[in-house]
């Protein structure tokens, strides 16, 4: 069994203004794990383990508090160790990724077809989106996996999973291995 550990980065160094405004990122500074979860990969079977990012835990120095601080004390490595420690999962790799890099994923694919029950609205997320099926692309797509303001962490983390399931499934299309 492999356990990956999988982080969103919420850092806007490497963004342009226009990156910014597009992906409506805001411009706070810094940098903190936004999306937190371990994968866990046995031959053709995969599971996810997800991490609110504001679980408040014991982190890899000692210190109590937010779990998605824990890489301001010592990078991913101790994002790593807290995880590992709290979830007694032994973890080998990790996977980081930031918004463009998030963006470039699911355009790769042609977006990333989700349903909704209910239409989403938030201005902070920078997106309006009606109910029923339809298909996410790059902005709309990130503002649909940091919803946060419409919720809680647990719903926020509820739509990432149903978002990276049909990601897998767009990814394992014949048409985007061969893209």
């Amino acid at each position: 069994v492999y356990h990956v550990l999988v982080t969103g980065s919420d850092s806007r160094e490497n963004l342009s203004d226009e990156q910014r405004n597009e992906l409506n990122t805001g411009s706070a500074g810094g940098e903190r794990t936004d999306t937190i979860f371990v994968l866990s990969i046995q031959g053709t079977k995969a599971a996810m383990l997800a991490f609110p990012r504001d679980l408040f835990v014991e982190r890899c120095d000692g210190s109590q508090g937010r779990i998605n601080a824990a890489t301001t004390i010592d990078g991913q490595g101790c994002l790593v160790e807290t995880v590992s420690q709290l979830s007694g999962l032994p973890i080998r790799h990790t996977i980081k990724i930031d918004f463009l890099g998030f963006r470039e994923v699911v355009d790769a694919t042609n977006g990333v077809r989700v349903c909704l029950d209910q239409p989403i609205n938030d201005r902070d997320a920078g997106i309006d989106l009606p109910a029923g099926c339809q298909r996410l692309r790059g902005s709309d797509a990130l503002g649909f996996v940091r919803v946060r303001k419409i919720d809680d962490d647990l719903g926020r983390i509820q739509r990432q999973q149903q978002f990276l399931k049909a990601l897998a499934g767009e990814v394992a299309q014949p048409s985007t291995v061969l893209n």
